[in-house]
């Protein structure tokens, strides 16, 4: 866990939670308590992405980037596979 800033209990407890289930997990300086994951908080899962890690928190800070290059390290997948 690599926890930047300081950050009250609530927000490091819901890092911790979500520690148990990812492979590796961060906390920015500006985390706060979300739903689930704390905003802020940035977690790589194996083979996965997680919808709660994207986040809930509208307008917070967060954008979504198209570029031309292909990512190596996942692959799509289609519905056949949900």
């Amino acid at each position: 866990m690599h926890i930047f800033g300081t950050h009250d209990d609530r927000t490091r407890e819901q890092l911790a939670g979500v520690a148990q289930r990812a492979r590796r997990v961060a906390l920015m300086a500006d985390g706060h308590p979300g739903y689930v994951m704390p905003i802020g908080g940035v977690a790589a899962y194996e083979n996965a992405v997680s919808v709660v890690g994207v986040g809930f928190d509208i307008a917070c800070g967060n954008a979504a980037i198209r570029r031309a290059e292909r990512s190596r390290c996942c692959t799509p997948f289609g519905r056949s596979s949900w």
